[in-house]
């Protein structure tokens, strides 16, 4: 991998690394690297001052390196259009109540001891991802 040009501070060390290790392509560093340092630029500050009223609007997380294959696949198995995950009709988003369900059933399916939702869900992997915690499954 060619060496990424740029003032390197322990945190995006930290994230350059963790992207090498999981095998990222060259091409993808330089896209995540570039959008935290947009980010930083936005808020004129370094991403780790930022805080929860910062960053609440978006978040962005790493998908684990199992999960991109399954969704190519899905993508050129359903084709779907317009959206990557359409609602009903197909033409029609999918809606947040349908999110919700399908969390709530796949909770109940694995036998959790509390409810799953949506909320629950990103918060957890937005811990992790800034806890440096792997959230990959076998």
């Amino acid at each position: 991998m060619r060496t990424i040009r740029s003032r390197m501070t322990p945190l995006r060390q930290r994230m350059l690394e963790d992207m090498q290790i999981r095998n990222f392509s060259e091409h993808t560093i330089r896209a995540y690297l570039h959008c935290v340092a947009d980010f930083a630029r936005h808020f004129r500050t370094s991403p780790e001052h930022l805080g929860p009223e910062q960053v609440r609007h978006e978040r962005y997380v790493m998908l684990s390196p199992k999960l991109l294959p399954l969704l190519r696949q899905y993508w050129q198995q359903d084709k779907p259009r317009p959206w990557l995950f359409p609602g009903h009709p197909r033409t029609r988003p999918m809606t947040t109540r349908a999110v919700y369900s399908i969390c709530r059933d796949a909770g109940q399916a694995a036998h959790l001891p509390k409810a799953i939702h949506p909320h629950l869900l990103r918060n957890a992997s937005t811990y992790c991802y800034t806890s440096w915690i792997s959230i990959d499954f076998p």
